[in-house]
């Protein structure tokens, strides 16, 4: 990815709850668009899905450019306060104000 370090990520997502990215809707992650590009996808909603006690399931939903659309797969994502993460993303729709993604956790609750 351009201008992205490379740098091995400890990980931050065992500690970071739905209620952390919830705190950073409407805020910026940036992650590589090709090998030569990076840009930014906005966090625009999560959603909180149906579980059983002791999991947490929920779904972030961001926004990012009509073009390039990412591929499916593993992102590195930067953002200011939470750090950088590695993220399974897949688009799940195009229109003409850009593309949506989502991202799912589905997990034991972290630990507080």
């Amino acid at each position: 990815m351009a201008n992205m370090d490379q740098t091995p990520i400890a990980d931050p997502l065992s500690t970071l709850t739905s209620q952390a990215f919830v705190e950073q809707v409407q805020t910026k992650f940036r992650t590589g668009f090709s090998e030569t590009e990076t840009g930014e996808l906005e966090l625009v909603e999560i959603v909180d899905h149906p579980t059983v006690p002791g999991m947490e399931c929920f779904s972030l939903l961001f926004r990012g450019p009509v073009s390039p659309v990412l591929g499916q797969g593993m992102r590195r994502m930067e953002h200011p306060h939470l750090g950088a993460m590695e993220l399974f993303i897949t688009p799940v729709a195009l229109d003409k104000q850009g593309a949506t993604y989502e991202v799912v956790f589905n997990r034991t609750k972290p630990k507080s």
